[in-house]
């Protein structure tokens, strides 16, 4: 696929991927060819711990596998395959259950 089209059909097994920190792998999905939106697949290592942060942008996502401690703010509950999240600019962590990675 050329550099400058868009992509509608999206295999995540091709989108450029990197780690943002030691625990986290993140696929690029969008957002690199001109598109107003960016999605992409995080994947928190089993065993470890997103840290405390936030975003300068809103921020929604879903859980696609696994289950884990979510903190949103003062708000606090576990998550898992299915849930909706969305983090509002709000500072937010992440703690996978043991033994289990968060896609």
């Amino acid at each position: 696929m050329a550099r400058d089209k868009i992509a509608y059909l999206i295999n995540p097994t091709e989108a450029p991927c990197l780690v943002q920190m030691p625990v986290l792998e993140t696929a690029i999905l969008t957002g690199l060819r001109g598109e107003r939106m960016m999605m992409v697949l995080n994947t928190t290592l089993p065993g470890h711990t997103v840290p405390l942060h936030s975003h300068p942008h809103e921020q929604i996502g879903m859980v696609y596998a696994g289950k884990a401690m979510l903190r949103i703010g003062d708000e606090e509950r576990v998550v898992e395959k299915g849930d909706f999240i969305a983090s509002l600019q709000m500072f937010h962590t992440a703690i996978p259950a043991l033994g289990m990675s968060l896609l």
